[in-house]
Parts: structure tokens; C-alpha cells; sequence
């Protein structure tokens, strides 16, 4: 099974938090983790692709994108392709 990494980016750069085998799972896992820490960087990494499917940002004055590797599984409310 293929499974798609969640990080963190961080001042010193990308940290590693888990993985999770569905990409709507770590999709899913990136809003809640977002949600919980406003301000934050989270995306997922397809290691298979070696790509960023998708980062989301929630807080004030942020920006929520959805790369566009991943519009066929369509962005969801308060994320933008870019």
C-alpha cells in the first residue's frame, strides 16, 4: 500500500510527524493538525512522485493551497489550487 507523509515546515526547515496509508487520511490528518495550531505550515509528500500533493496553512492572514497534482480528488471549502 502507498502511504503519503505529513510534515510540518518549520524555521529550520520541513519536520517529519507521520505517515498515513489513504491520501484523503493524511488530507484529513493536515486540517486537523492545522486547525490545532493556527499559523503553521503542514503538507503531505508522495515519496512514490517524490512531490508536495498539498499544504494547508490556517490562521490569520494565511493562505490555504492545494497543489494541483491533487485536483482530481477535488479541493474541499477554504482551500485554493494554485
Amino acid at each position: 500500500m502507498k502511504s503519503y507523509d505529513i510534515f510540518r515546515r518549520d524555521a529550520s526547515g520541513p519536520v517529519w510527524l507521520e505517515a498515513r496509508l489513504y491520501v484523503e487520511n493524511a488530507r484529513a490528518r493536515i486540517q486537523e493538525l492545522a486547525a490545532h495550531d493556527p499559523g503553521k505550515c503542514f503538507f503531505v509528500f508522495d515519496a512514490q512522485n517524490s512531490s508536495v500533493i498539498f499544504e494547508l496553512t490556517i490562521g490569520k492572514n494565511a493562505e490555504h493551497r492545494t497543489h494541483p497534482q491533487d485536483a482530481s480528488s477535488g479541493d474541499t471549502a477554504g482551500e485554493h489550487a494554485i
